[in-house]
Parts: C-alpha cells; sequence; structure tokens
C-alpha cells in the first residue's frame, strides 16, 4: 500500500531533496486552460513622475491578446475619459472602446488559468524575456529571489486595495517583512467534485449538501451496489483519496482551525480537530479510497486508466479552479459539493486559493505595470468587462462588489457551492499554495511518511503522531 502514496498527489509540482516520491500509476491529467455599476473605487495612478509612459507592457496571464488590448483601452477611457453615466464594463460599447487610443500597447504570454509556474518564470528570466507582469502561484519563491517587485510606493494613493473594496486577508497574503508582492487577481474554493452519473446508478441523491454522515451514509450505498457486481470492472468507488480531503477536514470540526491544522508554523498534531479528522478517516469501510489500495489492486480495477476519468470515482477532493479539466472528461455529469463540516453549518468554513498578479523587479515601469496591475484585478468595471469577454468558471471575485458576484456565476454551468459564498466570506481561511510553500512541503512530506499509516493501517494513532512530533524539526515545522 506503501507504493501508492504519491499517486494520490494529482498535482504535486514540489520535489523535496531526500524524500523518496514514489512514482505515480497514472499519467497526469492535462489542465484545460493549457491549451450598470460606476466603480465606486476608481483607479488612481500614481507612477513615479519620472516614469514615462510604456510603449508597451508585457504580461503573463491567461487572456486573449484582444481581450487584454480591451482592458487596456478601458484602463485609459477611465483614466483620461468618462465611461458615461451608468456604463460599467459590462455595458459599455465594445465600438467605444476601440476608438479609445490605448496609453501604452500590451503584449500577452499566455499561461494556464492559475498563472506561471516558478520554473517556467525562471526561464523566462535566463532567456532575458521575463514578462513586466505575472500572474502567477509562486510568488512566495519569486519573492524570496527577489524576482518580484515590492508594490507599496505606487500602491498608496490607489483606492482599489482599500479593505472596504477588496478582502483584506486576501490584499495581506501577499506581504512579507510589511511590504506588498502580489495583488490578488483570482481565487478559487476546495470542494467536493462528484459524478452524478455514478450517483444514479448506485442510488444516491444527486441533489445534496453532504454532512460528514451523510457521506459515510453513500459510501455504504456504493459498497452495496459493488456487491451485486460479478466483474471488477464494473466495480466503483466512494472516493479518489483521503490526502486531498484531510487537509480541509480539521476545519470541519473546528471553525478556527486552518489548512492542515496549521498553527504557528507547524502542523498542530495534537488539536482535537486534527485527531478527528484521522478518526473520520478512518471510520470508512474498507476499500472506500482508492488511495487505499495496493498497487495490485489498482492494476486489476483500473489497468492504465485512471479512476476518475474512466468515470469509476464518485467523489473526489480538489479546488474549483480544476473543474474545466474534469468537466472535458465528464461535462454533462459533473458536480459540485460544499467540503462538509460537523459544525452544523449548511457551508463552511471554506479553504481559499488566491492566484496573485506581481510585478517583476526587472521592469522598467514600475510604476505604470503595478497600476495596471492592480486595475486589471481590483476594478469592478475591468473583472465585468473580464467576464464579459472571457468568463473563466471555478473561481470566485477577489473583491466584495455585488455586481461582480452576479456576474461571475450569472452564466456559470458548474458553479455549485461558490455562488453561495459571498456572505460568508469571514468565514474563508486561506491555503498555503502559492503564499507558503513550506509549510505546503511539511504537509506533502508528512502525508507521503504517516498517511497510509494514519489512514489505512491498524496502528496506534498517538504513536504514529509521536513518531512525527520526534522528527518535526525535519519536517519544517
Amino acid at each position: 500500500m506503501l507504493l501508492f502514496t504519491a499517486f494520490l498527489f494529482l498535482c504535486m509540482t514540489v520535489l523535496i531533496p531526500g524524500c523518496t516520491q514514489k512514482p505515480s500509476l497514472f499519467p497526469e491529467i492535462p489542465d484545460a486552460s493549457d491549451s450598470a455599476i460606476v466603480s465606486s473605487f476608481p483607479s488612481e495612478p500614481v507612477p513615479s513622475t519620472t516614469e514615462n509612459a510604456p510603449e508597451i507592457i508585457r504580461i503573463a496571464a491567461p487572456f486573449s491578446q484582444e481581450t487584454m488590448t480591451f482592458l487596456v483601452r478601458l484602463y485609459t477611457a477611465k483614466k483620461y475619459e468618462s465611461l458615461g453615466m451608468g456604463v460599467t464594463g459590462q455595458t459599455v460599447s465594445l465600438d467605444y472602446l476601440s476608438t479609445v487610443q490605448p496609453e501604452f500597447a500590451v503584449e500577452v504570454i499566455n499561461t494556464s488559468l492559475t498563472g506561471a509556474d516558478y520554473s517556467s518564470i525562471m526561464n523566462w528570466s535566463k532567456s532575458g524575456t521575463i514578462p513586466d507582469i505575472m500572474l502567477t502561484d509562486s510568488i512566495a519563491e519569486l519573492t524570496d529571489r527577489g524576482f518580484v517587485l515590492p508594490m507599496d510606493q505606487y500602491l498608496a494613493k490607489n483606492d482599489l486595495v482599500l479593505p472596504s473594496h477588496a478582502y483584506y486577508d486576501m490584499l495581506t497574503l501577499f506581504e512579507k517583512s510589511g511590504k506588498r508582492y502580489g495583488i490578488p487577481f483570482s481565487a478559487s474554493v476546495a470542494v467536493i467534485f462528484y459524478n452524478s452519473e455514478i450517483l444514479n446508478k448506485t442510488g444516491i441523491p444527486v441533489s445534496f449538501e453532504p454532512d460528514m454522515e451523510v457521506l459515510m451514509e453513500y459510501a455504504s450505498f456504493i459498497h452495496r451496489y459493488n456487491e451485486d457486481q460479478s466483474d471488477p470492472e464494473s466495480a466503483v468507488f466512494p472516493f479518489f483519496s483521503a490526502s486531498e480531503l484531510f487537509p480541509y477536514l480539521p476545519s470541519s470540526y473546528d471553525s478556527d482551525a486552518k489548512y492542515f491544522a496549521f498553527e504557528e508554523g507547524y502542523i498542530d498534531v495534537d488539536s482535537d480537530a486534527f485527531i478527528k479528522s484521522i478518526e473520520y478517516i478512518r471510520s470508512f469501510e474498507s476499500h472506500s479510497f482508492i488511495e487505499g489500495l495496493t498497487a495490485e489492486e489498482i492494476s486489476e480495477y483500473f489497468g492504465a486508466l485512471h479512476p476518475i476519468i474512466a468515470k469509476r470515482v464518485a467523489f473526489w477532493a480538489g479546488r474549483s479552479d480544476e473543474v474545466s479539466r474534469w468537466a472535458n472528461y465528464m461535462p454533462h455529469t459533473l458536480g459540485l459539493a460544499p467540503i462538509p463540516n460537523d459544525l452544523g453549518l449548511e457551508s463552511g468554513p471554506f479553504a481559499v486559493t488566491v492566484y496573485p498578479l506581481c510585478v517583476s523587479s526587472d521592469t522598467l515601469h514600475p510604476g505604470y505595470s503595478v497600476d495596471f496591475a492592480t486595475f486589471i484585478s481590483l476594478d469592478a468595471d475591468a473583472i465585468l468587462l473580464r467576464l464579459r469577454l472571457e468568463n473563466h468558471e471555478g473561481f470566485i471575485p477577489v473583491i466584495k462588489s455585488p455586481e461582480v458576484w452576479m456576474a461571475t456565476f450569472a452564466e456559470a454551468t458548474y458553479c455549485g457551492p461558490l455562488v453561495t459564498i459571498k456572505d460568508s466570506m469571514d468565514w474563508a481561511y486561506y491555503t498555503p499554495i502559492g503564499s507558503n510553500p513550506t509549510f505546503l512541503t511539511e504537509t506533502e512530506m508528512f502525508l507521503g511518511e504517516y498517511g497510509d499509516l494514519l489512514f489505512f493501517e491498524n496502528t496506534n494513532i498517538d504513536e504514529i503522531l509521536e513518531s512525527y512530533r520526534e522528527n518535526r524539526d525535519i519536517y519544517g515545522g
């Protein structure tokens, strides 16, 4: 069973020196992205008085050249003109915007929906082609190595970064030593994905709000269904991975618990919420998680097919920004539900992952780059225009505007719990993805070393956790 641990990290990209990582039994699933209100907070550009307007700004982001050109035209129109009474980014005439002479040109380097990773940015840097503005999922590493610019002096008079307009915790997430290095651009939420085709044939109601007990009951439904199947290739499984669900469970028992029971720089393995989360995983019947199967069993059941793509898994945990990936394989049967909780809440607390725009420390136009990055991230009209031209599903707004929230989900196919969480954002906590890679690595090492023993073996939980306590320094805690 230990041969299988690394298979769980479907999207793991961090390789830990000295930590043995088992090869994946299935190929990596491609990300689909690889292939009437006037803003109450207009942007006030404050470039350096000695900085001339650039001829071109290069930006790495998941948008077309056409969309980004319309955004810079909107930026120019709002800076020097007026859109007109009652005109917003949702209603402004594209013909009108086409007549606006943009203050500068933009060149787009396309990225995935969650931005450029560290290696891509390093390659740009080595070749001397690093963009001025970058959407990234690796801002902490870039900040530590001096590749991104502190923004504070260029944001001093910009109302878009006021906490009355954008979510305060998102605004401060990318600060280090009192300096701001990133602007929240997009955000996603931890969810339970489900395949309604499997729910239907195993007798599980498709319309549900899962709580802890309901998910256990549904797992039993699936086991009873499998008892009637003579062919292993007809069997379906309740869950894909315990390790992908576990980081979110502590907050299901304690609203103050964070991702993986993070507390003051370490995993709080002594908290009641952490222990209850382990016990919850253990309470499921054998073979409820594909992660708990042996390599031989996996081969027997699935061959070389990925279980989720093979439509043999009912539920799996993930981030809502992954929705386009799964929708490629099950466009009519994919659904989203909130992570269950034992707090008596209909939904929440929510685990949020934020993806920022940052500005290269090599840019020749720091003031304009910071101002334009802030505009396309936080200006309500800019967001409404982005949604109108290219609405990427699976993300939630990073500002509080009701109009932006409404527009985000107006035509969404897979919104699930996302559409209802605006009023619950005070319950949100933030994952370490991008912002705290050291802790993220610690959690991955913990699961790699102890996950099978804690979740699937008949071991003493206290003895396993004591081993972690004794070796905590190795894991960074």
